[in-house]
């Protein structure tokens, strides 16, 4: 009988065309003449003489042959022993395979000897024992499979690959590809997540079970299973196969993958994609720009993991992450995209410097923020555009409380920026210290400290002058700044300070003081 059948509720075992070869270590035993035909999923060309199991051949090994009654249908004695612990039924045809005929199998492995022969015996009647006599014929319960599957995953037996792998029911000639309930399907995904890593990648199966993966994470209709194949494939996986990063691109561009299979298939691409990879940092940047924050959180992790600084590949991604900081709706992946600019640019590049200056200019407070973030590592120490800049946000609006923070930001950027004495940079900060909002003055009060030097006279004028603010605030920073900047030789600020110090204000006494001491 062909390894295929055309009649209705049979089913060729997956098996024949995901695992080819001999498995390694398993207690088969058999030589690995393999069906080349097989390659391609070309089922109907197996040959009649090929256990379907282990597709060897049945002729011409030591292996002993063990026929189904019923159907007929051959495979090695250990192949279908193998087979029947996970499901009682012909791995070929999926007819019933009676109690009997499992006890007669067990009784010639245990005939025959050996120490892989007589274990697998004894596994397979504890099995049978289990199942209980009063089954009715064809029946066989999802918990019953799921048990199974679950047995040998937990006892590390990765013999069990190929009987697991007929679960999946995926392939040409199988006319019923989703036999099996979710359930099994994802047991069978989560089994073969924990046996295939222990198989060496030089198995000749080994990519034939890669391949059977990669299918479930996009062919199957159930989402479970497609999460469950895609936690399996980054477990099982190498890095850097460029498949795996075009599985991943499927995912993302099928339109039944719900937001949680995209974030895993997102997941997948961060843990097997290796750096600087162009098609992964392409695929990662299709993520970035996905409807679901979730997947969108999951790719710029993934962006920043791959992304090399300096690197040609980042600079080809330059102009894509600066159109989207600059087009994007979603304010979340216009402060991601400039992150990236960030995380791929080097110092003082001006590409990067030019497209974050540009995102300064957005309508959403947390971009600035995002792209002076940036600019605050890009920019260079004595950088005179970068003091122009930071001073034109510090004047902006410094009337009213609205984009404080931003204000807040760039009068603590002015230090890391400016080199003293800076003109512009110490008119900016005298200009924040009367800012509407008080964490701006407070930061400028520090910030005016680092940037001018002792004596600077236009300085020390300016602040005299914050004396008579009618905020008090704005008068005791004036005060806390004059010792650091005015001249020890300044008469004029000695003298508003000893007419402080007379005065009634017992605040401004004693701040009076202390800048008198420090101009000693």
């Amino acid at each position: 009988m062909g390894a295929s059948q055309s009649n209705s509720g049979t089913a060729c075992t997956p098996l024949m065309y995901c695992v080819q070869g001999e498995v390694t270590g398993a207690p088969y035993g058999h030589g690995a003449e393999t069906n080349q035909a097989l390659r391609g999923n070309q089922i109907e060309n197996i040959e009649p003489d090929a256990c379907a199991v282990c597709l060897s051949g049945l002729s011409g090994g030591p292996a002993t042959i063990f026929s189904v009654p019923g159907c007929g249908h051959k495979f090695h004695t250990l192949c279908i022993a193998s087979a029947l612990q996970a499901c009682q039924l012909c791995p070929l045809c999926r007819g019933d395979v009676a109690n009997g005929v499992c006890t007669d199998i067990a009784q010639r492995l245990l005939a025959e000897g050996g120490g892989g022969c007589s274990v697998l015996a004894l596994e397979l009647l504890m099995d049978l024992r289990s199942r209980g006599q009063a089954r009715r014929d064809g029946e066989v319960s999802d918990d019953e499979i799921i048990d199974a599957i679950r047995r040998a995953s937990k006892q590390g037996d990765a013999t069990k690959i190929p009987a697991i792998a007929v679960f999946l029911g995926k392939g040409p000639g199988n006319t019923n590809k989703a036999k099996q309930s979710p359930e099994v399907r994802v047991a069978a995904l989560e089994a073969l997540r924990a046996l295939v890593p222990a198989f060496s990648s030089t198995w000749f199966g080994f990519q034939e079970v890669l391949t059977l993966l990669r299918g479930q994470c996009f062919e199957d209709n159930n989402k479970e299973v497609r999460i469950a194949a895609l936690r399996a494939l980054r477990e099982v996986c190498p890095k850097g196969e460029e498949i795996d990063t075009m599985t991943v691109r499927r995912v993302l561009e099928d339109p039944t993958s719900d937001s949680d299979v995209r974030q895993e298939a997102t997941e997948t691409l961060r843990v097997l994609a290796e750096k600087n990879d162009p098609r992964s940092v392409r695929t990662a940047l299709a993520a970035l720009l996905d409807k679901d924050a979730g997947v969108r959180s999951v790719a710029l992790s993934t962006m920043r993991s791959l992304c090399v600084r300096g690197s040609a590949e980042s600079n080809a991604l330059m102009s894509d992450f600066a159109k989207l900081a600059v087009e994007h709706q979603e304010v979340e992946v216009r402060c991601a995209a400039l992150e990236l600019i960030g995380h791929a640019e080097v110092e003082g590049g001006m590409f990067g410097v030019a497209a974050c200056s540009m995102a300064l200019q957005d309508r959403e407070e947390e971009v600035q923020l995002a792209a002076l973030a940036v600019l605050r590592r890009l920019w260079k120490r004595g950088d005179t555009e970068a003091v122009g800049t930071l001073a034109s946000l510090i004047v902006a609006g410094n009337d009213s409380l609205g984009r404080a923070q931003l204000r807040c930001e760039a009068v603590r950027t002015l230090p890391r920026i400016a080199i003293r004495p800076d003109p512009r940079a110490s008119s900016a900060a005298l200009a924040a210290l009367a800012d509407a909002d008080s964490s701006v003055r407070v930061e400028a009060a520090q910030t005016l400290k680092q940037v001018c030097e002792r004596g600077d006279k236009e300085v020390s004028i300016r602040l005299l002058a914050y004396l008579s603010h009618s905020d008090t605030e704005v008068q005791r920073l004036a005060l806390e700044t004059l010792g650091t900047v005015a001249s020890r030789e300044d008469s004029a600020v000695k003298s508003m300070l000893k007419k402080l110090i007379d005065g009634g204000d017992t605040d401004l006494q004693m701040l009076a003081e202390g800048a008198m001491r420090q101009l000693r």
